[in-house]
């Protein structure tokens, strides 16, 4: 069984065009939402890092308080 091409040799059917071009769409989706979510979490760790070192200013630093 070499593989049964429906339709002319060398082009895939329709159907299954529509499924590359649904799995492609479904890809893309993901991916950026994989983005956003990505940077979501960059800012959160940059906004938590900022507050941190607005934190620690008051705190007298560790050096020579012997």
């Amino acid at each position: 069984m070499a593989g049964d091409p429906s339709g002319p040799v060398g082009k895939p059917s329709p159907a299954v065009e529509a499924q590359a071009r649904h799995f492609g769409d479904a890809h893309r989706r993901l991916a950026s939402a994989r983005e956003q979510d990505r940077e979501r979490k960059e800012r959160r760790r940059f906004r938590w890092v900022e507050a941190g070192s607005k934190r620690h200013t008051a705190v007298p630093p560790l050096t020579g308080s012997t």
